[in-house]
């Protein structure tokens, strides 16, 4: 059986709300776009439609709200929004840099980080692969306690 057009973009917008963050950011233009009044609820975010397109980047909520034109996503609204990262896998040979200006961040255990040329790893203390932590410091402020340098 063979779906036509029409029958494809239904089932990929079916399907959007469990993909991951990295193939979710692949198919941005299935999200809805971010505007103000859209009510979030917890039981959105436990089904994965947390999801919002913003100035081209493609946000996530983890935090129950109304929308409002002043938590617009970005940098200054970091408590209720984080910017999904595709461009780098968090690998040693391809890790994800910390932007210079930092209110807050999602860092994932066992990921690498770029923060002004050192190389960190992600390796809180009884993490495991798969935890986040969205946090308001660098890795290089938080040695020992989140992150190592790596040599």
């Amino acid at each position: 059986m063979s779906m036509n057009k029409e029958e494809l973009v239904s089932y990929l917008k079916d399907v959007r709300f469990t993909a991951s963050d990295q193939t979710a950011v692949k198919g941005i233009e299935l999200y809805p776009e971010w505007a103000v009044g859209i009510e979030i609820t917890q039981k959105m975010i436990d089904d994965g439609q947390n999801r919002y397109r913003c100035d081209g980047i493609l946000w996530r909520t983890g935090t129950p709200h109304t929308t409002q034109e002043n938590w617009r996503p970005s940098i200054y609204t970091a408590s209720l929004w984080t910017a999904i990262n595709a461009d780098h896998a968090g690998t040693i040979e391809d890790p994800i840099p910390v932007p210079d200006q930092l209110v807050s961040f999602e860092y994932e255990w066992g990921k690498y980080y770029n923060e002004s040329g050192t190389l960190y790893i992600c390796d809180r203390q009884g993490g495991k692969s798969g935890d986040k932590y969205t946090l308001a410091y660098k890795p290089s402020a938080l040695i020992g306690h989140y992150f190592s340098v790596v040599n």
